[in-house]
Formats: structure tokens, C-alpha cells, sequence
């Protein structure tokens, strides 16, 4: 799995990084400090299955929260984990906006919670793998699996479907 660690704290990042390093079922740890980062390489096509997005950003007026809203409309199956020092400032707000919501942990991090809910990620993702969608057309019937889908395109009676 490919995760991201979003936080612009770059103590508690090396923290959770140094703890998803020991996890077998992760092969790419990214760690990003400033949203617009973040942002650029998801409109890049960067692809993460998980997303550890720290809630509180000092530097800016925006949240985690609106963030991970703005990461769900690029990247719909990327799994969000919200990850706080505020247990009470957020944990109603965090239901608000449409996000993959896979977690909420807590600063100082538990590694057993934190492993937990990366065991549920990969359940999740699992689960987008399987769903398709049936296509029937002159040449036959085939399958497109919903997470390679990127959008749908229609005019004039004909529907053309791209994948990537």
C-alpha cells in the first residue's frame, strides 16, 4: 500500500512515519508538510491508498477536514485517517464533509489503534477492487473495475469511458 503522512508538524510526522514502517502491508511512505504538496501530486495522478491527515494546520485558516473534502473529488477511494492533538475541537466536524473516513486517532499515536485501522483501510480498499461495473456492447460484455475508472463521457447516444 502506498500511504501519505500530511502534517505540518514534522516531529508527529517522523512519529507516525517511524511506526508505518514496521507495518508489512505498506511499500511507500510519503511524508508531506504543506497541503498545496499534497494537492499537486494527487492532481498529478500521485495515487495513495491511505491518507494520515492531521486536522489543525497552524499556518493556514483551512482544516484537515476541508482538505481531505477537496482530496476525496480527485481521489475517491483514497482511505482518510484523521490524526489530531484536539480530541474535542473536531471529533463532531469530522462527519460533515463526504471523505473515504477509514479513522480518527489521537496525538501521541497508539501503534496497536494505529494498526487497526490500516487492517480496515485495506478491508475497504479491498472492497473498491471488487465492485465493476457491466459493459454491454456489439463486440460483447465485459467488466471495468469502479476505482480504474477516472470519468465517463457522453454524447450523441455513445458513452465512452476512460480508464487509468
Amino acid at each position: 500500500m502506498r500511504v501519505a503522512i500530511c502534517d505540518d508538524e514534522k516531529d508527529c510526522l517522523d512519529y507516525l512515519h517511524s511506526f508505518l514502517q514496521r507495518n508489512s502491508n505498506i511499500s511507500n511512505i510519503v511524508g508531506i508538510t504543506n497541503y498545496t504538496d499534497l494537492r499537486n501530486l494527487i492532481e498529478d495522478k500521485e495515487q495513495y491508498d491511505i491518507i494520515f491527515m492531521d486536522i489543525e494546520w497552524k499556518a493556514l485558516k483551512e482544516n484537515g477536514i476541508d482538505y481531505a473534502k477537496e482530496i476525496h473529488a480527485y481521489a475517491p477511494t483514497t482511505q482518510i485517517i484523521y490524526v489530531t492533538g484536539y480530541n474535542d475541537k473536531f471529533s463532531q466536524d469530522i462527519f460533515l464533509e463526504e471523505v473515504n473516513l477509514c479513522g480518527y486517532l489521537v496525538k501521541p499515536v497508539n501503534e496497536e489503534r494505529l494498526n487497526l485501522f490500516i487492517e480496515r483501510a485495506m478491508h475497504n480498499i479491498r472492497s473498491f477492487a471488487e465492485e465493476k461495473i457491466l459493459i454491454e456492447s456489439k463486440k460483447g460484455s465485459f467488466a471495468i473495475p469502479f476505482r480504474t475508472i477516472r470519468y465517463v463521457e457522453s454524447k450523441a447516444h455513445q458513452v465512452t469511458i476512460y480508464v487509468g
